[in-house]
This record gives structure tokens, C-alpha cells and sequence, in this order.
């Protein structure tokens, strides 16, 4: 079973994206701040991270940047509702593997989790 980490500020995002994923059978981790997401990548290593680009006490690309052993290990989506050519340049060449802005399309989001994975599946 994937574990999918779901690092985001807006606790309705959280639910939306946790509800779909349980749904589709993988193991659902939740973090609202860079700090705690932080620590649940270091506890349970998730494959894929879904990441709000800003978070309340550091800016997402600044937690890629400073941690670049985080796209080694998992598999980073970008999820903002901020999205801008500048920063999905910079997401990109950070290592993440996609850039999505919200509000998301639940298929869109599930197709890209499944690639992400190797695996053919939807979020």
C-alpha cells in the first residue's frame, strides 16, 4: 500500500484529498505546517507527498531546497492556489514531479498519483 503524505494549511483540502485517497486504498498521512511535515517524512517516509506551496511557517520550495534528500525519497506534487510560471519553473527544477493548482480536478489528481507511483491509479 502507497503512503500518500497530505501537507496543507486548510484543514477542508486535508479532508477532500484524505477521503479520496482512503477511498482508492492507500495509507493517508496528514501535516499542516513544513515543521510537522518535516517530521512525518522522517517518521513514515511516504512515496508520494502532495504539498501545498504555502505553508503558514515556511514556504514550500524553501522546505524542498533546504531538505533535497525529500524528492530522493518521495515523490513531490505541488498543489497552490498561487500558482505562477515562476515558481512551477522553480518546483520543477527542484525535483518536483508535478504542479497543480487549485482548486484540483479529482481525476487529474488521481492520475498523477497513479503515474507518480508506477502504478496506473487516480487520487
Amino acid at each position: 500500500m502507497s503512503k500518500i503524505l497530505i501537507l496543507d494549511d486548510d484543514p477542508g483540502i486535508c479532508k477532500t484529498l484524505g477521503s479520496i485517497l482512503t477511498e482508492e486504498s492507500y495509507e493517508v498521512i496528514i501535516a499542516n505546517n513544513g515543521k510537522e511535515g518535516l517530521q512525518k517524512i522522517k517518521e513514515e517516509k511516504p512515496d508520494v507527498i502532495l504539498l501545498d506551496i504555502k505553508l503558514p511557517d515556511i514556504d514550500s520550495l524553501s522546505l524542498i531546497s533546504e531538505h533535497p534528500q525529500i524528492t530522493t525519497d518521495s515523490s513531490i506534487i505541488v498543489l497552490t492556489g498561487y500558482g505562477t510560471i515562476k515558481s512551477a519553473v522553480q518546483s520543477l527544477k527542484l525535483g518536483v514531479f508535478d504542479y497543480l493548482t487549485k482548486p484540483f480536478d479529482e481525476e487529474k489528481i488521481l492520475i498523477t498519483e497513479k503515474t507518480v507511483s508506477g502504478l496506473t491509479f487516480h487520487i
